[in-house]
């Protein structure tokens, strides 16, 4: 077993380069238990994700809360996504049942603060992470399609009569649909409707 510490550095940089590296050597399955999967915030990682997932590698998440943009991305993406009310304290990421991060508690959306130890040719750890992933999601709901509805550009658009300062708001929180093509659709077909005055 080899143990490597994963250092502070503001844009967490070091957790982003072995979290990039663990994600790249996959080849058969990735378990993730995470809070708000904040870490798919970061570009390089979802791309690293979305690549191994067209390699054929099955990526199965855990989250106890994650926003609309981030479910969205991950389900177009190919991952299986499982929702809890369980809150974990430290997070995981294990790759084909040997490999391993460990992410110590950080303040949830906070970039900067992700520490923690990447554990390689570690099977007995291995087993505790995929003992954990289980029982976390008996009790989960596994998310099958993005929630288009709760996304703040679509509510902008089912809502066009609301004020623009209200709209403004929803608008700050837009970040997901540009990637996903179930919703894509139906913001069209909504614009199209906008356009003939028929909405």
């Amino acid at each position: 077993m080899q143990k490597t510490m994963i250092k502070q550095s503001p844009l967490d940089e070091d957790f982003r380069r072995h979290t990039s590296e663990l994600l790249s050597s996959a080849k058969k399955d990735i378990l993730i238990i995470a809070g708000e999967v904040g870490s798919f915030k970061f570009l390089d990682l979802r791309m690293a994700a979305k690549k191994t997932h067209e390699r054929g590698v099955r990526i199965r998440v855990y989250a106890n809360q994650s926003s609309v943009g981030i479910i969205t991305k991950l389900l177009t993406y190919g991952v299986e996504l499982y929702l809890g009310e369980k809150k974990v304290r430290d997070h995981y990421l294990l790759v084909d049942g040997n490999s391993w991060i460990h992410s110590e508690e950080h303040p949830p959306g906070q970039i900067g603060s992700r520490k923690g130890y990447v554990y390689k040719n570690d099977p007995k750890g291995a087993n505790r992470i995929i003992k954990l992933f289980n029982e976390l999601i008996t009790k989960a709901k596994k998310i099958e399609e993005p929630k288009c509805d709760e996304d703040p550009l679509w509510l902008i658009l089912q809502n066009s009569t609301r004020n623009f300062r209200d709209n403004r708001k929803i608008l700050r929180r837009y970040n997901s649909l540009r990637s996903s093509i179930q919703c894509k659709r139906q913001i069209s077909r909504t614009w199209i409707k906008v356009a003939k005055g028929s909405f």
